[in-house]
């Protein structure tokens, strides 16, 4: 689902997924930051797929 939000420089983008706000984090705060986010994405579905083998 889309998620609309407004920056604080008052300009509005449209997140259609975390790659856009990947892109965003890049934009405004720089690559390190975004390298940050998408580990901290591949952390959190490293654990949604430990939990559904968990459910098994």
């Amino acid at each position: 689902m889309p998620t609309v939000m407004q920056l604080s420089n008052g300009k509005v983008e449209t997140l259609l997924t975390e790659r856009d706000f990947a892109y965003l984090i890049e934009q405004h705060m720089g690559y390190e930051a975004a390298d940050y986010f998408r580990s901290l994405m591949e952390e959190l579905e490293h654990y949604r797929e430990e939990d559904a083998d968990y459910d098994k």
